[in-house]
């Protein structure tokens, strides 16, 4: 998770102003979502690795150094979808990147039937199995649920109407990314939660307003495309793992947010460019000053006073810091849960004096 997340900063400065490529990294860097990300079991930090590493290679490299990149997604793109199926999403979205890269025609052929021969030759095995055993390529529980059952593809897509659809969506993308710390289902109280609704609406229509007024904005236009398609890709494999589920579990649906893992810190930088193109200086450093610190407190008070009492179980506070020192070694007793709140206003003191001397006179 951790070497995701310095592909992804490193991109940001390398293809990013200066300005800019601070503000996308402190919303991708304090996003909650992202910290559920980074500290998945098993398979799945792998996974998003590999799928990350395969996006940014994606959009790296542009016109020069086509053959290298071409021979990285080449080996990284089995091993990611093979790591975890989330990942097959990337297939179509590396085919759409490659064609928009604008290499001449035989070049583009060239490099995408080099990375399908790859991908067939080191995948066929695995999808074979599947046919045989499931009767399906992508072997998810819902589907062979649904498999069984001899429900169409026609089918599951009628089952759950339209205004479902688009709820699912804002779930996935905006709702319930206000995660409490790591891997938790907790919930922190609704101020926070309204307020990163809001400011990621906000941070949308600004995105929109500004293709339309047609300001300037922080990512490159083909790389932006890109970052849009990628989006679609994910929300597309989203919509099919959602309406499996809805239909295999009769109207419950089980797509969870953290399946937009390798998307998510890239939707963070489509909003933060887009909040970096409003014209009035003063609106723009309080919308990018506003997501990074509320995620911050979010979390600092989620750690604090939510998880703590919650998994400790205890009745009374001292007694659950007790039990939390019994989990660590004696060095690192209770209190060194008093220095989380002095280094979270460390981090909000140090992203208000960066934005004093950076992004404040940009």
């Amino acid at each position: 998770g951790g070497g995701a997340l310095l592909m992804i900063l490193l991109w940001i400065r390398w293809n990013l102003s200066v300005q800019a490529s601070l503000s996308a990294a402190l919303w991708v860097a304090f996003q909650p979502l992202l910290l559920l990300n980074v500290v998945r079991v098993a398979n799945d930090a792998l996974a998003y690795l590999l799928g990350t590493a395969v996006v940014v290679v994606c959009m790296s490299f542009g016109n020069r150094r086509i053959w290298l990149q071409t021979f990285l997604l080449a080996l990284l793109l089995p091993l990611a979808v093979l790591t975890k199926l989330n990942n097959l999403a990337l297939v179509p979205w590396v085919i759409v990147v490659l064609i928009l890269q604008g290499d001449r025609f035989p070049v583009v052929c060239a490099r995408i039937l080099l990375i399908l021969i790859t991908f067939a030759f080191a995948t066929w095995h695995y999808f074979a199995f599947n046919l045989t055993h499931f009767g399906i390529l992508a072997p998810v529980q819902e589907a062979v649920i649904n498999h069984q059952a001899a429900r169409g593809l026609l089918d599951i897509v009628r089952a759950p109407p339209l205004m479902l659809w688009l709820r699912w969506t804002r779930g996935w993308w905006i709702a319930n990314a206000m995660w409490v710390g790591g891997w938790s289902f907790l919930r922190l109280p609704g101020f926070f939660d309204a307020a990163y609704e809001i400011l990621l609406e906000i941070a949308g229509i600004v995105f929109i307003i500004s293709l339309s007024r047609r300001w300037k904005f922080a990512v490159q236009s083909t790389r932006l495309l890109g970052i849009v398609c990628l989006l679609a890709c994910v929300e597309a494999a989203m919509l099919y793992h959602g309406v499996q589920s809805y239909s295999a579990f009769h109207g419950r649906m089980t797509t969870n947010p953290w399946y937009t893992a390798v998307a998510a810190p890239w939707w963070m930088i489509l909003l933060a460019g887009g909040a970096m193109a409003i014209p009035v200086r003063r609106w723009k450093i309080a919308l990018l000053l506003c997501f990074p610190m509320l995620c911050l407190l979010g979390e600092t008070y989620g750690l604090i006073f939510i998880m703590i009492p919650f998994y400790s179980a205890a009745p009374s506070y001292p007694m659950a810091l007790g039990r939390l020192a019994d989990l660590h070694p004696s060095i690192l007793g209770t209190p060194t849960l008093l220095f989380v709140a002095p280094l979270s206003i460390s981090f909000l003191l140090a992203i208000l004096r960066i934005y004093k001397t950076s992004v404040a006179r940009g």
